[in-house]
Protein backbone atom coordinates (compact mmCIF):
# COMPACT_ATOMS: atom_id res chain seq x y z
CA UNK A 1 0.00 0.00 0.00
CA UNK A 2 1.37 3.40 -0.93
CA UNK A 3 1.75 6.11 1.68
CA UNK A 4 -0.44 8.21 -0.59
CA UNK A 5 -3.31 5.74 -0.03
CA UNK A 6 -2.40 4.96 3.57
CA UNK A 7 -5.12 6.49 5.76
CA UNK A 8 -3.80 9.65 7.41
CA UNK A 9 -4.73 8.54 10.94
CA UNK A 10 -2.97 5.19 10.50
CA UNK A 11 0.11 6.94 9.11
CA UNK A 12 0.19 9.10 12.23
CA UNK A 13 -0.04 6.02 14.45
CA UNK A 14 2.38 3.77 12.58
CA UNK A 15 5.07 6.27 11.61
CA UNK A 16 5.04 8.48 14.73
CA UNK A 17 8.27 8.29 16.69
CA UNK A 18 8.26 7.62 20.41
CA UNK A 19 11.02 8.78 22.80
CA UNK A 20 12.89 5.47 22.39
CA UNK A 21 12.84 5.93 18.60
CA UNK A 22 14.15 9.49 18.94
CA UNK A 23 17.02 8.30 21.14
CA UNK A 24 17.95 5.67 18.54
CA UNK A 25 17.64 8.17 15.68
CA UNK A 26 19.88 10.70 17.44
CA UNK A 27 22.68 8.13 17.74
CA UNK A 28 23.55 8.84 14.12
CA UNK A 29 25.87 11.75 13.42
CA UNK A 30 24.64 14.80 11.54
CA UNK A 31 21.09 15.86 10.75
CA UNK A 32 20.95 14.21 7.31
CA UNK A 33 21.78 10.85 8.92
CA UNK A 34 19.10 11.39 11.57
CA UNK A 35 16.61 12.04 8.78
CA UNK A 36 17.71 9.04 6.70
CA UNK A 37 17.69 6.58 9.59
CA UNK A 38 14.28 7.83 10.72
CA UNK A 39 12.93 7.68 7.17
CA UNK A 40 13.98 4.05 6.81
CA UNK A 41 12.42 3.23 10.20
CA UNK A 42 9.13 4.88 9.24
CA UNK A 43 9.17 3.23 5.81
CA UNK A 44 9.56 -0.23 7.39
CA UNK A 45 6.68 0.45 9.76
CA UNK A 46 4.39 1.62 6.98
CA UNK A 47 5.30 -0.91 4.28
CA UNK A 48 6.67 -3.88 6.24
CA UNK A 49 9.76 -3.81 4.05
CA UNK A 50 12.82 -1.65 3.57
CA UNK A 51 12.92 0.98 0.85
CA UNK A 52 14.88 0.16 -2.29
CA UNK A 53 18.36 1.48 -1.70
CA UNK A 54 19.99 2.14 -5.07
CA UNK A 55 18.65 4.77 -5.49
CA UNK A 56 16.85 5.26 -2.20
CA UNK A 57 13.10 4.84 -2.64
CA UNK A 58 11.68 8.12 -1.40
CA UNK A 59 7.99 8.69 -0.84
CA UNK A 60 7.51 12.42 -0.43
CA UNK A 61 4.53 12.30 1.95
CA UNK A 62 6.35 9.95 4.33
CA UNK A 63 9.58 11.94 4.08
CA UNK A 64 7.70 15.14 4.89
CA UNK A 65 6.06 13.55 7.93
CA UNK A 66 9.43 12.27 9.20
CA UNK A 67 11.15 15.61 8.61
CA UNK A 68 8.42 17.52 10.46
CA UNK A 69 8.70 15.20 13.47
CA UNK A 70 12.46 15.74 13.63
CA UNK A 71 12.47 19.42 12.59
CA UNK A 72 15.02 18.56 9.90
CA UNK A 73 14.60 19.85 6.33
CA UNK A 74 13.38 17.10 3.99
CA UNK A 75 15.84 18.07 1.25
CA UNK A 76 18.68 16.68 3.41
CA UNK A 77 17.63 13.21 2.26
CA UNK A 78 19.66 13.99 -0.88
CA UNK A 79 22.81 14.28 1.22
CA UNK A 80 21.93 11.12 3.14
CA UNK A 81 21.56 8.98 0.05
CA UNK A 82 24.95 9.96 -1.36
CA UNK A 83 26.84 7.54 0.90
CA UNK A 84 25.55 4.07 0.18
CA UNK A 85 27.46 2.49 3.07
CA UNK A 86 25.51 4.63 5.54
CA UNK A 87 22.22 3.36 4.10
CA UNK A 88 23.47 -0.22 4.41
CA UNK A 89 24.70 0.35 7.98
CA UNK A 90 21.39 1.93 8.99
CA UNK A 91 19.46 -0.95 7.45
CA UNK A 92 21.54 -3.45 9.44
CA UNK A 93 21.01 -1.45 12.65
CA UNK A 94 17.27 -1.39 12.03
CA UNK A 95 17.18 -5.13 11.36
CA UNK A 96 18.84 -5.69 14.73
CA UNK A 97 16.83 -3.16 16.73
CA UNK A 98 13.50 -4.31 15.28
CA UNK A 99 14.49 -7.99 15.79
CA UNK A 100 14.06 -8.70 12.09
CA UNK A 101 16.05 -11.04 9.89
CA UNK A 102 16.30 -11.75 6.22
CA UNK A 103 14.00 -14.37 4.75
CA UNK A 104 16.29 -17.14 3.54
CA UNK A 105 15.65 -20.75 2.56
CA UNK A 106 15.12 -21.93 6.15
CA UNK A 107 12.66 -19.14 6.94
CA UNK A 108 10.83 -19.76 3.66
CA UNK A 109 10.53 -23.46 4.46
CA UNK A 110 9.16 -22.70 7.95
CA UNK A 111 6.69 -20.20 6.53
CA UNK A 112 5.49 -22.63 3.88
CA UNK A 113 5.00 -25.33 6.53
CA UNK A 114 3.12 -22.94 8.80
CA UNK A 115 0.85 -21.77 5.98
CA UNK A 116 0.23 -25.34 4.90
CA UNK A 117 -0.79 -26.28 8.43
CA UNK A 118 -3.05 -23.25 8.82
CA UNK A 119 -4.58 -23.21 5.36
CA UNK A 120 -7.49 -25.52 5.75
CA UNK A 121 -8.66 -29.04 6.32
CA UNK A 122 -6.32 -31.79 7.37
CA UNK A 123 -5.38 -35.20 6.07
CA UNK A 124 -7.04 -36.50 2.95
CA UNK A 125 -9.16 -33.34 2.56
CA UNK A 126 -5.99 -31.24 2.27
CA UNK A 127 -4.52 -33.69 -0.25
CA UNK A 128 -7.70 -33.46 -2.32
CA UNK A 129 -7.57 -29.65 -2.23
CA UNK A 130 -3.95 -29.64 -3.37
CA UNK A 131 -4.85 -32.03 -6.19
CA UNK A 132 -7.62 -29.65 -7.25
CA UNK A 133 -10.44 -31.99 -6.34
CA UNK A 134 -13.56 -30.95 -4.52
CA UNK A 135 -13.87 -31.84 -0.86
CA UNK A 136 -17.10 -33.55 0.29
Amino acid sequence: MSVDTFPHQQLLQVARFNPKDITKIRQSHRPHNHLGFAYQLAFVRVHNRFPAQDPLEVIEALLTYVSVQLSIPAHLIQTYQQRRQTLVDHRAALLASLCLRRCGPTETEHLEQFLFEQAGPSGTDRAALIAGQSVP
